[in-house]
């Protein structure tokens, strides 16, 4: 499982190259700050659209590693398209990389998923979301390491982390067979449609969960790629020294991330669940209402609260997620849900990140903070709706299986 976990050192530094570099980046190319949210948006949207696709053929073919290599050479090529001087292939570039680094999660889900038993599952998502903040940290000390030598080298450091992670994970997926092997389906499936459709009617709790995923990717996509430009302009610091504060509550994220296995033993993991997204709620909240108050005298005391706060909440929402998703639905049908589960996700960010590109350009940066509460907020009810519902109705089933027994 450690080798399976090379593969969320790819994502996390991919993630945090969109999250903290490629805005900046591509401004410069452009000197227009809606063009790099257009791209982003629309490679979103471009993963958003085939990611059921690859989940589905990933579950078809029963492997994962040719989807994962493919998305990985359309990523690299993006990079090296980025780094062009011709503007028409920076564009093309930017598509390519923000579509592989939002199609990765999908066959990478379901591969954690293949190589993890159900009861190691939510320990196996723990340590893949730890390993993913930590590799956002790596990226963030690149960033301010190298970025006044210029973007090439430090967008190329960048990719040669990533690409090492990746050659060492698949050769360890060459040689080693999965825990939960997934076998080829020989049955001709229907359109796209008609499968989304039986798959929801199987597992009706889905439209709650993927409902709490929009709403809170909404939040986190469309504040995330704004954060450096955010921290620089309210509080005067530099983009370096921004992506390294966003960085360290990416590490110190993981270290919740790799500690929710143990916090699960404390506190039960619908509970923790909740209270992560309760906790992102408050902050956004609190910081739209008292804008002025958090970035005034006291600011450093507010800062070092919310740092911390935020950070435990996205390290425990992260790893847990994706382990409630697998939970909910059989290993058969993991790979067309994680599709779909990315589907919604990737659309509720290129809709949140065109939103508030406009937003901060004609509110600032208060309004952005704002939706960001209101998507935390919607999320936080679709969540309490969802573990009220599958606590009802395994209270009715241990009910029924009682009194079936006592007759």
């Amino acid at each position: 499982m450690y080798f399976i976990s090379l593969g969320a050192i790819s994502i996390g530094i991919l993630y945090g190259i969109v999250n903290m570099m490629l805005i900046p980046l591509l401004v410069t190319h452009f000197q227009n700050p809606e063009i790099p949210g257009l791209l982003i948006s629309f490679g979103m949207i471009l993963s958003g659209v085939i990611s059921p696709f690859i989940g589905a053929w990933s579950d078809k073919s029963g492997k994962r590693l040719p989807f994962i290599s493919l998305i990985m050479v359309l990523t690299v090529s993006g990079c090296f398209f980025i780094l062009s001087s011709i503007k028409i292939l920076i564009t093309i570039g930017a598509v390519f990389f923000v579509f592989g680094t939002y199609s990765f999660v999908t066959p990478y889900s379901s591969l954690v998923a293949d190589y993890s038993s159900t009861k190691q599952r939510g320990i196996a998502f723990s340590l893949v979301m730890g390993m993913t903040n930590f590799a956002s940290f790596l990226a963030s000390l690149i960033i301010n390491g190298l970025y006044d030598k210029g973007n090439t080298e430090t967008l190329l450091t960048l990719m040669c982390v990533n690409i090492t992670a990746f050659v060492v994970l698949s050769v360890y997926i060459f040689f080693k067979r999965p825990t939960d092997r997934i076998q080829p389906i020989q049955k001709k499936e229907n359109s796209l449609n008609d499968r989304t459709t039986r798959l929801l009617k199987k597992y009706p709790f889905l439209w709650l969960y993927f409902s709490i995923v929009f709403f809170t990717w909404f939040s986190i996509g469309g504040l995330f790629p704004y954060i450096t430009s955010f921290l620089s302009e309210e509080s005067s610091i530099s983009i370096g020294q921004a992506s390294v504060w966003f960085g360290l509550s990416t590490l110190l994220s993981s270290v919740f991330s790799f500690g929710t296995g143990f916090f699960c033993k404390l506190i039960k993991e619908s509970k923790l669940f909740f209270s992560s997204l309760t906790i992102l709620t408050f902050i956004t909240g609190f910081v739209s209402l008292f804008y002025i108050t958090v970035f005034g005298e006291y600011a450093a005391l507010y800062g070092f609260l919310f740092f911390v706060l935020l950070s435990a909440s996205l390290g425990f929402f992260y790893s847990l997620s994706t382990s409630v998703l697998s939970l909910l639905v059989s290993s058969k049908d993991q790979g067309k849900v994680f599709g779909m589960n990315s589907l919604f996700m990737i659309f509720s960010q290129a809709i949140s990140v065109g939103i508030m590109g406009k937003v901060i350009e004609l509110k600032g940066y208060r309004m952005m903070v704002f939706l960001g509460f209101l998507g935390f907020l919607f999320a936080s009810v679709f969540t309490f709706v969802l573990f009220f519902t599958l606590n009802k109705q395994k209270n009715n089933n241990n009910k029924i299986s009682f009194e079936k027994k006592e007759s």
